[in-house]
């Protein structure tokens, strides 16, 4: 039990580490119900299906990449980030 705690806390850690660093753009102090929720490059989240997790002051939220561009015959998640769940900012696709 504890060797897959440390191996997925690991794995946490690994995919955390492929986020990209990006500059937030795109700003909004609101969010309009059946709205779209853009990232800081003013993109349509990318995040079907995903998960929201907290470490430290920061949030972080991995879902489904459903983007047109992406090869159909893969899956895609994405990683987002956001300090105040409004404002998210486009990491990384982290499994293609």
């Amino acid at each position: 039990m504890i060797k897959l705690l440390i191996k997925s806390n690991f794995v946490l850690i690994i995919v955390l580490g492929l986020c990209l660093s990006a500059q937030a753009q795109y700003k909004t102090d609101t969010i309009k119900p059946n709205g779209l929720w853009l990232d800081d490059r003013g993109k349509h989240v990318q995040a079907h299906g995903g998960g929201i997790i907290k470490l430290g002051d920061t949030y972080y939220w991995f879902g489904e990449d459903r983007e047109k561009e992406n090869d159909p015959e893969k899956r895609y998640v994405a990683c987002y980030s956001s300090t105040d769940l409004t404002n998210w900012t486009f990491r990384n696709k982290v499994i293609q």
